[in-house]
């Protein structure tokens, strides 16, 4: 882990929770420059000044893309059509984190010869338990919109579904905004003496409406359930 008081970051506002996101990743003997040129596609550089290192950051911070990779088993390099996002911490690994605009853009940075041209990604791919370092058939993206892409064939991405129907309960309390998510298996089970409130807030949420679940009597928290799924 490096400490982040080691650096002064020079940045636009919103990319510092990013940076030290990244920094604190690394161990003592991997360069900050050399990791944050791997996650960002080159868009930060690393300077010393009087013994002062600076990062200095040139890139958007407006689409940030999360890439998981396929675990080496029997869909391996496939388009697997049953894949949903809870298989995901079984079937894939999470590897780095890109500032692209679109997803064509974060499959060509993620081949090899453009974010590992020496190697510099082999300990990711290693401590990640993966068998390829340039982004596949059958590898996962997610959108700074919370969205799961497959990556198919001819670089057609193919949305993934959740198993479980997803909800997301806003809790508004004087002000404060609080965001729960949950999937209708949990739902059911807090209302298990309520099965018709359980129905009724699906039946609004699969149709894509809001459920309110405020009491109007002037008391707080204002309860809604939205659908979970951007």
């Amino acid at each position: 882990m490096r400490d982040m008081n080691n650096f002064l970051v020079l940045t636009p506002k919103g990319a510092v929770d990013y940076i030290v996101e990244r920094v604190t990743e690394l161990d003592e003997t991997e360069s900050v420059a050399t990791a944050l040129r791997l996650v960002n596609g080159g868009d930060c550089e690393c300077k010393t000044l009087d013994g002062q290192e600076f990062i200095i950051w040139t890139g958007p911070m407006d689409r940030r893309y999360e890439v998981y990779y396929r675990k080496k088993d029997d869909k391996w390099g496939e388009v697997d059509p049953d894949l949903c996002v809870e298989d995901l911490p079984d079937t894939h690994a999470y590897i780095t984190t890109v500032a692209k605009s679109e997803l064509g853009l974060v499959f060509v940075w993620m081949q090899g010869e453009n974010w590992s041209p020496n190697g510099e990604a082999r300990p990711i791919i290693e401590r990640a338990g993966v068998a390829h370092t340039s982004m596949m058939t059958g590898d996962v993206v997610k959108d700074p919109d919370g969205v799961y892409w497959q990556c198919g064939y001819a670089l057609q991405w193919h949305k993934l579904a959740y198993r479980d129907v997803q909800l997301r309960r806003v809790i508004i309390d004087r002000g404060e905004v609080r965001n729960e998510m949950l999937t209708e298996t949990q739902l059911r089970q807090e209302n298990e003496d309520a099965p018709h409130f359980a129905e009724a807030v699906l039946e609004a949420v699969m149709a894509g409406r809001a459920y309110n679940d405020t009491d109007y009597d002037g008391r707080w928290p204002l309860v809604f359930y939205v659908p979970g799924e951007v």
